[in-house]
């Protein structure tokens, strides 16, 4: 399982809890979802799930390069989302900061300038 805070300009949360820390069921997810929500330019809404268990369809505008996923492991062997030990530790690796990996929306290597071509890729960094 893999706990996820979203960054960028367009995109700040103050104070990360079990309602704005998104899950995934492992770090292929987190990169199709960050895929996604760079596609659909925020016309369409786009399926969250949620630390404290809950989820829902949001429409995500203005994703743009640079805009990335921290992204903090979590024991997949752990009671299902929204329990509270689940919970706890998800924000607990949150709130510590040091993230797993570490994904950021990016031009495709050798790529010059902005992505008026619409291609882009994902940087993943593994710390």
């Amino acid at each position: 399982m893999i706990a996820c805070t979203f960054h960028g300009p367009n995109h700040f949360v103050p104070n990360y809890d079990e309602t704005t820390i998104e899950v995934f069921e492992n770090i292929g997810h987190a990169i199709s979802a960050l895929f996604d929500r760079y596609d659909a330019k925020g016309e369409r809404a786009l399926p969250v799930r949620y630390l404290d268990g809950m989820h829902g369809d949001i429409p995500f505008r203005f994703v743009e390069l640079g805009d990335s996923f921290e992204c903090y492991k979590l024991d997949g062997t752990a009671p299902p989302m929204g329990h509270e030990l689940q919970v706890n530790m998800g924000l607990e690796a949150v709130h510590m900061g040091v993230w797993d990996y570490r994904l950021t929306l990016t031009r495709p290597f050798g790529a010059n300038g902005i992505a008026t071509d619409g291609t882009v890729s994902i940087a993943v960094e593994k710390r």
